[in-house]
């Protein structure tokens, strides 16, 4: 029996959604989630959306209580999981403030920008928002229109069918390609197991080598940027194409007459996100995002006008990365930044802050959309209002901004950002290529 009708005859699509212990689940799990991130970015420059363990561990928890919750309250529990936890690099806290505080006058021509903790939270504000108003209108394209596989959504949806003896969807559930994970072990062993001996025997990087400056570390960093850069110019081009290819087939087929809107959407009006929010709540994250960047840094640091552009500019990107993630289960955000870097140097040439900020900019938007979109992924294989984690996402937004600006300022009071226990590495990243740009 499909799972579809199977819930509609339990009664599944009547049973609570959107509760205040689902949320408050969700929200202690993406607490512990974020300060797990925050050390994790910092370190390694990864972070995880631990869907999955959001979901185990909010049934494990649920089962002690005297009403266990349902399926769909369990995926309003790893949606806002998610969205709390997630945020240390949405708001550019593992890459983008660090490369900040790395600047100095010498190279860059401006000190160094050390947030204070209010001026962080309003950066957060800024950027916190842009991404989950963009998620339900790509929801319908990726999902119900051409129904991407988003494997880390569809594993959560396995794991939930089976912890509440649920019929498992009928579709795949594997986490990550093979040609991914060659790709992966084989960059790590050309650039550590050759490239990295090659240039500290031929001198071009003398110091040690984690060294980010003088170092093997710092030398395969610009080779793997010219890499990226590459790869994510390569790699968007054929996803352009074929989005566009896709528009004009489509908008040929609506002249012909053919009904092509929402031919396989299931949820009524009443459970999905209404445009008009959508619509408003852009302009809304776009005009306070723009205000909130100007009054942290100045109009000195990046015009009103370039944040806007940077807003316009992640919408589009986020596309790309959406249905990246969608087919490989690799949201190439930091990709994408790269690609906003590119384009500000020609915008505003020379002005080493405004470049960074603004390909965080892009990353945010381009790294919400694409881990809220997995959860939607998870919610439209169970039968759950997409309404429902809408309200779980912006509530978890919300309480991250206060969670992650201040796990980081303690973060800073204790540590060196970037130094020998929390690296930064793709502070280096950033900063390099804006350097670069710059020269």
């Amino acid at each position: 029996m499909p799972l579809t009708r199977w819930l509609r005859s339990h009664g599944s699509t009547a049973q609570p959604e959107f509760t205040l212990t689902a949320v408050l689940l969700g929200l202690a799990i993406g607490c512990l989630i974020c300060f797990t991130n925050l050390s994790l970015g910092l370190q390694s420059g990864w972070i995880s959306m631990m869907s999955i363990q959001s979901a185990l561990i909010g049934f494990l928890v649920s089962r002690m209580l005297p009403t266990p919750l349902t399926p769909q309250e369990i995926i309003v529990v790893q949606t806002t999981a998610v969205a709390t936890g997630t945020m240390p690099l949405a708001a550019g806290f593992v890459g983008i403030l660090p490369a900040l505080g790395l600047l100095s006058v010498e190279r860059d021509g401006t000190p160094p920008i050390h947030l204070t903790w209010l001026s962080a939270v309003g950066w957060s504000c800024g950027v916190a928002f842009f991404g989950v108003f963009l998620s339900p209108p790509i929801r319908k394209q990726v999902i119900i229109e051409e129904e991407l596989k988003f494997p880390s959504g569809t594993a959560t949806a396995q794991l939930i069918s089976v912890l509440h003896n649920l019929p498992p969807p009928n579709t795949n559930g594997i986490i990550m390609g093979f040609p991914t994970t060659v790709s992966m072990n084989l960059g790590m062993f050309v650039g550590w197991a050759i490239l990295s001996p090659i240039s500290k025997l031929s001198g071009w990087a003398p110091g040690p080598v984690g060294d980010m400056t003088n170092g093997a570390r710092g030398w395969i960093l610009w080779t793997s940027l010219g890499i990226m850069c590459a790869d994510s110019f390569v790699s968007l081009l054929p996803v352009g194409f074929d989005y566009v290819a896709e528009l004009i087939t489509k908008r040929g087929k609506d002249h012909d007459g053919e009904d092509t809107s929402g031919s396989h959407e299931v949820e009524t009006e009443d459970r999905l996100v209404p445009m008009s929010w959508v619509l408003s709540g852009l302009a809304i994250s776009i005009l306070v995002g723009t205000i909130l960047v100007w009054v942290v840094f100045g109009h000195e640091g990046i015009k009103p006008w370039a944040t806007i552009l940077g807003f316009i500019l992640g919408g589009m990107l986020s596309i790309f990365g959406v249905r990246a993630l969608g087919e490989t289960d690799l949201n190439p955000v930091s990709g994408l930044g790269k690609i906003s870097q590119l384009v500000f140097a020609w915008v505003q040439p020379g002005n080493i802050v405004a470049n960074i900020i603004a390909g965080g900019v892009t990353e945010a938007g381009a790294q919400q959309a694409g881990d809220l979109m997995q959860d939607l992924k998870t919610g439209h294989l169970l039968h759950a209002s997409p309404r429902a984690q809408f309200y779980g996402q912006l509530i978890g937004s919300s309480v991250s901004i206060l969670v992650t600006t201040t796990a980081f300022t303690l973060y800073n009071r204790a540590y060196v950002i970037p130094g020998p226990s929390f690296p930064a590495p793709t502070a280096y990243v950033w900063l390099s290529l804006a350097r670069l740009l710059r020269a």
